[in-house]
C-alpha cells in the first residue's frame, strides 16, 4: 500500500469472529518511506481519514524503520480483547514523500463467533 498524497495513511482492518490481538508486525518501504507513527483504533464503525487527527487513538506506537518486518510491537491485552476490528492510522515516515506499507502482521487469538440478525425472506404455497 501507498500513502497517494502525503505520508498518512489510514487502514481498517475488519475480522469474521471477535479475536484478542496480541501484536503487530509493519514491513515498510525502503528509502525512508517506512511509517515512523502508528495510531491504534478498535471496533470503529464509521471510519475516514480525519480519525487520525481527531479521535484519540487506544494506543500509539513509535516505529522503527523495518523494511522486513521482524520486529513485533505487542499490544495491551486489557485494550484488545473482543475486537471486531481494528483501525491502524500510519502518520509520518523517514524522510520519504510518500509513506509505503508492504505488510501488516497480527497476532492473537479467536475468541468467539458474532452472532447477528439474519434477513431472511421465504415463501409458503398453501
Amino acid at each position: 500500500m501507498k500513502a497517494d498524497l502525503d505520508t498518512d495513511m489510514v487502514v481498517k482492518i475488519q475480522f469474521n469472529s471477535e479475536v484478542k490481538v496480541k501484536a503487530i508486525k509493519v514491513a515498510g518501504g525502503a528509502d525512508g518511506t517506512s511509517p515512523n507513527k502508528l495510531r491504534v483504533y478498535k471496533n470503529e464503525e464509521v471510519v475516514d481519514f480525519d480519525i487520525i487527527q481527531d479521535k484519540k487513538p487506544l494506543h500509539e506506537i513509535s516505529l522503527a524503520e523495518d523494511c522486513l518486518g521482524e520486529l513485533d510491537y505487542p499490544l495491551p491485552l486489557n485494550k484488545f480483547s473482543n475486537c471486531n476490528n481494528l483501525v491502524l492510522g500510519f502518520v509520518g515516515n523517514f524522510g520519504g514523500d510518500t509513506t509505503v506499507v508492504n505488510f501488516i502482521g497480527l497476532k492473537g487469538q479467536f475468541m468467539r463467533d458474532k452472532f447477528q440478525a439474519i434477513e431472511l425472506t421465504y415463501e409458503v404455497r398453501a
